[in-house]
């Protein structure tokens, strides 16, 4: 009873949020729609070096993991297959510590987000931002015991125009993600040990 009350309270949200959206007309960036896209031609412009700027979440508790971070370097490469991707991210710590973490992700032709090899109850959807350099990831989970939704922005360089920042808030916060944090990047950034 409490997986169906789970569900019906996640369709009456998603159903509400379209009503919000219809009525105050939120800004959407486009959606990629991974899984229709060829790896090869349509996704390896992704490929490379993304320096994580901002992230905005429904609630303060979905930003946690991000706020010991001063700064983080994400590279995309392509996996040991076509339909897959290795992420591997170099965070530096506020304490000035180095970790680094690597994903996996499948590229499936039948869906049209990322599935994260091991969390397979989240969604991971890439979106266009407005600037040229900029992509938006949306993780979201809505199964099991976990429930959040969270938007970060990534760019090519470790630092935008602020216009880009506050138009990512203003659209997040219009989506209904209120909490907003922006990683300080005041420590010199890891670098990948090849």
């Amino acid at each position: 009873i409490n997986k169906m009350f789970r569900r019906v309270w996640s369709y009456v949200l998603y159903l509400y949020g379209l009503a919000v959206q219809m009525i105050w007309r939120c800004e959407m960036p486009d959606k990629v729609a991974v899984g229709s896209l060829d790896v090869q031609q349509m996704i390896s412009p992704y490929f490379g070096e993304w320096y994580f700027i901002a992230a905005a979440a429904d609630v303060e508790s979905t930003l946690e993991i991000f706020k010991p971070m001063d700064n983080t370097i994400f590279c995309l490469q392509q996996g040991d297959t076509p339909e897959r991707l290795q992420l591997q991210a170099r965070i530096r710590t506020s304490d000035t510590d180095c970790i680094s973490q690597n994903w996996s992700y499948h590229v499936n032709k039948d869906r049209e987000d990322l599935q994260n090899e091991g969390q397979p109850q989240r969604r991971t959807q890439v979106f266009v931002a407005k600037c040229a350099d900029c992509v938006i990831l949306e993780e979201s989970e809505d199964e099991g015991d976990t429930f959040f939704r969270r938007q970060m922005l990534y760019a090519r360089s470790p630092s935008i125009d602020e216009e880009f920042i506050s138009g990512f808030r203003q659209m997040t916060k219009c989506l209904g993600l209120k909490e907003f944090l922006i990683l300080p990047q005041t420590k010199e950034y890891c670098r990948r040990q090849d």
